[in-house]
C-alpha cells in the first residue's frame, strides 16, 4: 500500500467519523476520583528507576 493511500484513508476516516463520535460526558463522581488520584500520585513524587 502506498503512503498516499494511507493519508487518504486517514483523511476520509477523520472526516466521516468526526461528526458521528462525540465524547461521552464524564460523571462528576469519576471526575472527582481522577482528581484525587492525580493529587495522590503527585504526593508520592517521581517513581524511582528500577535496576
Amino acid at each position: 500500500m502506498k503512503k498516499e493511500n494511507i493519508i487518504d484513508f486517514l483523511a476520509y476516516r477523520n472526516q466521516h467519523h468526526a461528526e458521528e463520535t462525540s465524547p461521552a460526558p464524564i460523571s462528576k463522581e469519576l471526575e472527582q476520583a481522577i482528581k484525587n488520584l492525580i493529587y495522590r500520585l503527585r504526593e508520592l513524587g517521581p517513581i524511582p528507576p528500577s535496576n
